[in-house]
């Protein structure tokens, strides 16, 4: 069926001359019926369909164009059939069911070739995959762009704005300041602009979950930060080289889950630095974060598409200003699903799994709708969803260049774009 609908929706059956005049005009493919595609058009109140059905007293099959019900209480109305067993309605053999009423003609024409989506994450097979179907079927539409995973992590996205920042400060100036980790030169140029007077967040590049996060205030907590990401990456490089001890390892985390506890022991990449915001917007006095949804449909030109709904994640402890006695307090800090849903004080949204969130009116919930959100702090949506634009275009703009380089590289490859 799922073949037959891809071939149906290329198609709209047009119908012309008919005497019932009622009948004539375009119909849309609307799904399978009886093997065949089915066809449908609205006039009104009145739906007419092209369909496909087999004649139980001869087992022949047979083409209909009838008349139906919109809500779908009275018998359909036929008025013209045809014997042909096609996927799609033939054009000529058409007769009248009463009377002699001019006949139709009827056309299936090829409608606007369909875009058929194939879901293709950024491994190398599958990018060469990408790659062919690129070159030999245009009309494809997949499901991202080449090596966004990689352009979207936290140290790659930190660069790409970073590299913004240098050439246009007043367009990066929605990006708290972002320091790199990943080798000693890096580790310096923080260390000269580390300010004891501040709160810095630190996060491993491919974190999620809120593993592996921690607030430094001071340098000798950065350095422990540092050495204890330095200590799980000689145990990642070791369970490379023996099965043995990541075995062990998927065993440990999945007993931590059992106990409602996170894993501490992942080597989730080289740690990000970041300026913390201490002064975050709060509702009723705690954090949280707003996850928003772009569709990116295009580089060139560059065109995106934001979604005005969204996730709005929520700490389950009162939020107060960073020091040294709270650091290590993660459900205070850190808005991370996983790591809250362990808090005792986690309120699930409608459901125990947490899942149904955007039909639910739970304005306590330690997830909830955006919309919710925004209805409790009684902001001007429209102002508030301009920002949302501004923030995403400037966040493409510093993404743009290597999203563009590796769209070339892979899908053109190395050939400049048209």
């Amino acid at each position: 069926q799922l073949y037959l609908r891809l071939v149906g929706m290329g198609y709209h059956v047009h119908v012309r001359d008919s005497g019932t005049k009622g009948v004539n005009g375009v119909y849309k493919a609307v799904g399978v019926r009886q093997g065949a595609v089915k066809f449908k058009m609205k006039k009104g109140e009145r739906v007419y369909e092209i369909c496909r059905a087999r004649v139980k007293k001869t087992g022949s099959t047979k083409w209909y164009i009838c008349r139906s019900d919109r809500n779908g209480i009275d018998k359909d109305i036929d008025y013209y059939n045809a014997d042909d067993d096609g996927l799609l309605p033939p054009q000529r053999g058409w007769r009248a069911i009463y009377g002699d009423a001019p006949l139709p003609t009827v056309e299936a024409r090829a409608a606007k070739t369909p875009r058929i989506q194939v879901v293709l994450q950024s491994r190398h097979f599958e990018e060469r995959y990408m790659a062919q179907m690129f070159g030999r079927r245009r009309e494809m539409m997949m499901n991202r762009f080449p090596r966004m995973q990689h352009i979207c992590a936290k140290a790659n996205l930190t660069a790409c704005v970073e590299r913004l920042r240098a050439r246009h400060p007043a367009h990066a100036d929605w990006y708290p300041r972002s320091w790199v980790l990943d080798t000693e030169e890096n580790v310096d140029a923080f260390r000269a602009q580390f300010d004891p007077g501040r709160c810095y967040i630190l996060k491993p590049d491919a974190g999620l979950q809120g593993i592996g996060i921690s607030l430094a205030m001071e340098w000798n907590q950065v350095e422990r930060a540092l050495a204890r990401n330095r200590e799980l990456a000689g145990r990642w490089e070791a369970e490379r080289n023996d099965p043995a001890l990541a075995s062990r390892r998927v065993e440990k985390a999945k007993l931590a889950r059992a106990n409602n506890e996170l894993p501490d022991d992942r080597h989730l990449g080289h740690l990000v630095a970041q300026e913390y915001i201490s002064r975050p917007a709060l509702v009723d006095g705690t954090k949280f974060d707003l996850r928003v949804y772009v569709v990116v449909r295009s580089l060139k030109p560059l065109k995106a598409y934001v979604m005005k709904e969204g996730l709005a994640r929520f700490c389950t402890s009162k939020y107060e200003p960073p020091r040294t006695e709270n650091l290590e307090d993660a459900y205070m800090h850190l808005t991370n699903y996983h790591l809250n849903v362990t808090n005792e004080t986690f309120r699930a949204p409608g459901s125990a799994d947490g899942h149904a969130v955007l039909n639910v009116g739970d304005s306590t919930a330690s997830k909830r709708s955006i919309q919710i959100v925004l209805a409790q702090l009684r902001v001007d949506q429209g102002k508030f969803w301009s920002q949302v634009e501004h923030l995403v275009s400037m966040a493409l703009i510093a993404m743009l260049p290597q999203l563009r380089k590796e769209f070339q590289s892979i899908l053109l490859d190395g050939r400049p774009e048209r």
